[in-house]
């Protein structure tokens, strides 16, 4: 009967923090539209498989499983923003379960109700949790496959074997940071039970299943210089990485592990090959990230990283509930989700008072042209430009030129733009293909979409001497962040 009652009120007090959860991201305010990266990976999906896949292999910075969910989910129930962005959601949400479980296995139920109400505090979490990119994915993936690790290290089982290998080939699938994850379960097999041969097998298993992509990959990959990827990561990106993982939380956070640590030393009810486990999850994926981009740039600040954020979540939680005391706990507990709500009420106010974004001023850009307007896109202008003018089901196809022009090959990509910041010949040759480009078309409008940075002005004084200026579209302030800074309409030539 105790035994009942004690799994009754354990998961009455998991169902209310999940509701608590549930309500912050369902309060929490997205993007009004898309940024560009969801609509880059939206688009992305309208290719063929094939395609799909060979591009990945050549410059992508994902594997294809992430794509492939996205486009089930368009193709099954449309490519609405929310309906696309739910998916992350439910992402989030399962991923809170999994915490909790493995949270639990280690340092028991209080360390599994804290763990949860960190988790669904995170806002880093939070945040990627409202957006089509890869992120919740990741993280879920992350935590789902070190959950059924450490069961196969309590006892073999067949079951969990084949979950632990199920889910980190999905993980390894979704993106090349999980292979840092399979590096850090390796470490804590060899730490914890290196004769354990049947865990061994599972992970040589895992590891064989993605090997022919993962060689495919390294072979044909030629995008390392572009965008995200360019530059070493440094001490400064570490931290900025370190302060996404608890967004205006860090006061309590710290204060919560100083205190912590005191009661572990007091009590001494630490157990330290468990400390060592969250350790190695949370640290040897960062560290190796760190290490590996002094040669090979892989490292971003703000994303990536999340596959080792719900190990540090957990490593806290057991920290904090070395002291058994339910005061105490609970206050923690409180204290994170009202910091919590404090970021979210403020990230929705500075959202609502945006009077511009992109979907209005291409709608706005659109409702001025006609079959025969041509619109020139200036880098990554065109994610968002695509998506929502195939939203608006024009009945035609909007006639495009891209700058540069290898932006057409490679339009989610920054490196065409970047090399003609580092090139002035290179910049002279493709203003003067771009001229050459609009005096070959008959076009009756030509609406050039711009950024705010160093090459737009080249073009825009380009058209300016060689066009008559009709109008402008201008983003009112304060607007949402855009790769489209103003659109300037010409008569065509």
């Amino acid at each position: 009967m105790k035994l009942l009652f004690r799994l009754k009120q354990e998961w009455v007090i998991v169902s209310a923090i999940f509701l608590v959860g549930i309500s912050i991201l369902a309060l929490s305010v997205p993007f009004p539209v898309f940024w560009i990266d969801e609509s880059m990976a939206v688009n992305f999906t309208y290719q063929a498989n094939d395609v799909m896949i060979s591009d990945l292999l050549v410059s992508g910075a994902h594997p294809p499983l992430y794509y492939f969910i996205v486009k089930t989910i368009r193709i099954v129930f449309g490519d609405t923003e929310a309906v696309l962005r739910l998916v992350s959601a439910l992402f989030f949400i399962f991923g809170g379960l999994f915490v909790y479980l493995l949270a639990r296995d280690i340092g028991g139920k209080k360390t599994g109700y804290i763990s949860l109400v960190l988790w669904f505090s995170n806002y880093f979490l939070i945040f990627y949790a409202k957006q089509v990119r890869p992120y919740s994915l990741m993280a879920f993936l992350s935590v789902a496959s070190s959950y059924f690790l450490y069961k196969l290290l309590q006892g073999f089982k067949w079951k969990y074997a084949l979950w632990y290998i199920i889910f980190g080939l999905m993980g390894l699938y979704t993106n090349y940071w999980f292979v840092l994850v399979f590096l850090s379960q390796v470490v804590i097999l060899l730490i914890t039970d290196r004769k354990n041969w049947k865990v061994l097998w599972a992970m040589f298993a895992q590891g064989l299943l993605f090997l022919p992509w993962g060689l495919i990959y390294i072979l044909k990959f030629n995008n390392y210089e572009s965008g995200e990827f360019i530059g070493p990561a440094n001490l400064s990106m570490l931290r900025e990485s370190l302060s996404y993982f608890a967004t205006g939380q860090w006061l309590i956070v710290s204060l919560a592990i100083l205190v912590g640590i005191s009661g572990a030393f007091l009590f001494r009810n630490v157990e330290a090959l468990k400390a060592k486990i969250l350790g190695c999850l949370f640290i040897v994926p960062i560290v190796s990230a760190f290490l590996i981009s002094q040669f090979i740039p892989i490292y971003t600040p703000g994303r990536r990283e999340i596959v080792a954020l719900p190990f540090f979540i957990i490593l806290v939680a057991y920290i904090i509930s070395r002291i058994d005391d339910r005061r105490w706990q609970a206050s923690v507990s409180i204290l994170l989700v009202l910091f919590t709500f404090q970021n979210v009420f403020d990230r929705g106010a500075m959202t609502k008072e945006w009077k511009d974004n992109d979907k209005e001023i291409i709608q706005n850009a659109v409702n001025a042209s006609g079959k025969n307007d041509y619109y020139i896109l200036y880098g990554l202008s065109n994610a968002n430009f695509i998506y929502y003018t195939r939203r608006m089901n024009l009945g035609y196809d909007p006639k495009i030129i891209y700058f540069p022009e290898g932006m057409s090959q490679r339009p989610d990509s920054l490196g065409p733009i970047q090399a003609l910041e580092k090139d002035g010949v290179k910049l002279n040759y493709e203003l003067e293909n771009l001229l050459d480009k609009i005096k070959s078309v008959k076009a009756g409008k030509i609406f050039l979409f711009t950024h705010d940075d160093a090459i737009s002005p080249n073009v825009v004084d380009l058209l300016d001497s060689n066009l008559k200026k009709m109008d402008e579209i201008i983003p009112r302030d304060p607007h949402m962040g855009s790769w489209i800074g103003k659109i300037t309409i010409y008569e065509g030539i």
